[in-house]
């Protein structure tokens, strides 16, 4: 384990550096979804403060993170501060953070924690175009900050993604509206007044990033998030740079910046792997201490062994998946439906096969949601399957399902069914069929259920990771089959 190794751990700098007028590093995460341990000596939040201390030790430095925070491990679940995350807030301010922007995770368990979060933290939160009303729609959110380092007016707006009522259940962002993008950063870069360099940390993902740069030719710099993409190599769209740092704290974002007179002259930047091998020495006491007491929390209630897996469960976002067949067959079972039915981007991680523990099934099922079912006819099943047949030939996000065989064809550029059995028995046009999902998919129905209406929705009083774990503990957890689309 990293943390064995990295126990002699070292004081943080605290004199800032001699530097050149003008010279700048800034460093930057994304999507960290509360992944704080290492991964078999990559990663976590030590390894990161490691590696954040040395260049801050020889460069001036302002360290930004792009938002979702929160939803991916056990730690976002315990309750600290008065808010479920609360752990995170300890350890980004550990580490050094001088700024983060809300992401659309931040609201998986409703707006009292998101509000709970914001002032659980005491590093700036940002966000211009999160609004109720003519207000920012959380108390203590900023839509902008001024930081100033070695000399220089950093000016940092904060951007959610537009999509935030799409992205969560719609009622835990009721009365929440969603400002365009790059309306809210005009109107901040007006409002911040002479900076030296305009920094938009945003959580809207990296296609609109470079629509958010095109539009926006003011911004010097987009430090993205959101999409989880490993950026390798800063862009250069127009004048504006772009970049994000992928996912986990499994990468370190690197700026080195030079500016002059407000612009940009030198820029240099990459994604720095963390490894413990290339570690430039230790993290500081603070976070390490942190990290190895919440991890010994949740140690004692998610390591515990519930059950195994004959093999690995694996998603696929645009095909049927082992993973997606088995979750999708945990609800069935555990509700008595017909049919199951999953979100593909709600299956968070993969399960390899061997022992299973509450953290590895909770880092499949981060959500919170909870076990519901509806009716709908033979006819709207026969329109799900349809849709399920759309999105593999338009490459779009696949609805996972159990219960469910069908062949199907191309013909004339669409999908044809050619058969379609329930549990081994012809779907029937004429008869009512009861569908297991989660409570996401349900508050979603209209996008995620090909328009059809859900009749009798039923919560179930459990949760998905609920009868995750009872599945796993009746197991043994054997893949399913994948084969239950046959294009022909």
């Amino acid at each position: 384990m990293l943390l064995s190794m990295l126990l002699g751990c070292t004081p943080r700098a605290v004199a800032p550096p001699a530097a050149a007028p003008g010279e700048l590093v800034l460093l930057h995460t994304n999507d960290l979804h509360g992944h704080y341990l290492d991964e078999g000596g990559d990663g976590g939040l030590v390894l990161l403060d490691a590696y954040a201390d040395a260049y801050k030790a020889a460069h001036p430095v302002l360290m930004l993170d792009a938002g979702d925070v929160l939803s991916g491990t056990p730690l976002t679940d315990l309750e600290v501060r008065g808010a479920q995350g609360g752990a995170m807030m300890e350890l980004m301010e550990a580490v050094g953070y001088d700024a983060w922007a809300l992401g659309n995770h931040e609201f998986d368990k409703g707006q009292a924690n998101a509000q709970a979060i914001v002032s659980a933290s005491n590093i700036p939160v940002l966000s211009a175009n999160l609004r109720r009303g003519s207000a920012i729609a959380l108390d203590g959110v900023l839509p902008y900050i001024v930081l100033e380092e070695n000399g220089l007016r950093v000016g940092v707006i904060g951007l959610v993604t537009e999509a935030l009522d799409k992205m969560v259940s719609p009622r835990m962002v009721e009365g929440i509206t969603v400002e365009n993008s790059a309306r809210a950063v005009e109107r901040e870069i007006e409002a911040m007044g002479p900076v030296d360099l305009v920094v938009v940390l945003s959580h809207i993902g990296l296609e609109e990033d470079r629509v958010l740069a095109a539009q926006v030719p003011a911004i010097d710099l987009i430090v993205g998030g959101h999409s989880h993409s490993f950026v390798h190599r800063p862009e250069l769209v127009g004048d504006t740079w772009v970049v994000q740092a992928g996912e986990y704290a499994k990468v370190l974002g690197v700026l080195k910046l030079q500016v002059e007179d407000g612009a940009i002259t030198s820029f240099q930047g990459e994604l720095v792997q963390l490894t413990a091998e290339g570690a430039p020495g230790a993290g500081s006491d603070d976070v390490t201490e942190l990290v190895q007491r919440y991890d010994g929390q949740i140690r004692e209630v998610y390591d515990v062994p519930l059950g195994s897996a004959t093999g690995p469960l694996v998603r696929d976002y645009y095909h049927q998946s082992s993973m997606g067949g088995w979750a999708t067959g945990v609800l069935q079972s555990a509700t008595g439906a017909d049919i199951g039915i999953y979100n593909s981007g709600g299956l968070r991680e993969d399960l390899p096969q061997g022992v299973v523990t509450r953290r590895s099934l909770y880092q499949v099922f981060p959500f919170s949601n909870e076990v519901v079912t509806f009716e709908i006819t033979g006819d709207e099943l026969t329109s799900l399957v349809l849709a399920n047949c759309f999105r593999e030939l338009e490459g779009r996000s696949w609805m996972q399902m159990s219960g469910v065989k069908t062949e199907w064809r191309v013909r004339l550029d669409s999908p044809e069914l050619l058969s379609v059995s329930i549990n081994g028995e012809p779907l029937d046009p004429d008869r009512t069929y009861v569908v297991a999902t989660n409570s996401y998919v349900l508050d979603q129905a209209p996008r995620m259920l090909s328009q059809i209406d859900p009749k009798n929705p039923t919560d179930s009083g459990f949760t998905v990771l609920d009868a995750a774990v009872r599945a796993a503990e009746e197991g043994p957890i054997v893949p399913p089959a994948t084969d239950t689309f046959v294009r022909r």
